[in-house]
């Protein structure tokens, strides 16, 4: 293994660090010995870290010796392609979100699309010849025969963390959150010390997958 890639949204990203090398994706890497590269952005869905994933090609990266981080953010974000792909959020007043809100979204509808995303990584990961594995960031992902369960971590982000509450994107308190002692001072991402939480976890896990012929 010589690389880390991540996808993910704000809180692989780095969101709310003043220095973005602290943030977890780098410090497992780091504990690995691998390069880091965090394609994590913020403002994003799972859809748009698919996305960047299949528009990766084989001369991108040596990807037999790559190992794939996806991380799952807010089952009920979506995506739009407006020229690029952008963001489909329900707190957002944007129209496309208001719309899609209003007359497409349903909760069998995210429940369909996140098992159609983790088949997909799952896949492209596969015939590139990569590994991967999953973390969910609060949403349990659903169960389905065709998911290779094994990839994933057993704990979300906010379990690892320890936060005590569910982070629906429409009924979280914001500042309960903002109070807890590994997002403080930051609003609503982890801080120094919660990356560095997560970073232990996430890098005894993945050096034990590294050692499971079982992960593809």
């Amino acid at each position: 293994m010589k690389y880390l890639l991540t996808l993910g949204d704000s809180w692989p990203a780095g969101a709310e660090l003043v220095d973005k090398s602290l943030a977890f994706p780098e410090l497992v890497a780091n504990t690995l010995g691998v390069a880091s590269v965090n394609l994590s952005q913020e403002s994003t869905s799972a859809d748009q870290a698919l996305y960047q994933l299949i528009n990766l090609t084989r001369s991108d990266f040596d990807w037999s010796q790559t190992m794939v981080l996806f991380c799952l953010t807010g089952i009920t974000r979506s995506m739009h392609i407006d020229r690029v792909p952008r963001e489909i959020h329900p707190m957002s007043d944007k129209p496309a979100s208001v719309a899609y809100y209003k007359y497409i979204h349903s909760d069998r509808l995210d429940q369909f699309n996140r098992i159609k995303i983790i088949l997909a990584a799952q896949q492209y990961c596969r015939d590139l010849g990569s590994r991967i594995l999953f973390v969910d960031n609060w949403d349990r992902s659903p169960k389905h025969i065709a998911i290779d369960h094994a990839l994933f971590y057993n704990k979300t982000l906010t379990e690892i963390l320890n936060i005590d509450q569910k982070l629906d994107d429409l009924k979280l308190d914001w500042y309960k959150v903002s109070q807890h002692p590994y997002i403080y001072p930051n609003q609503c991402h982890p801080n120094v010390d919660g990356h560095s939480l997560i970073a232990k976890e996430i890098s005894v896990w993945i050096k034990e997958k590294l050692n499971d012929k079982s992960v593809s």
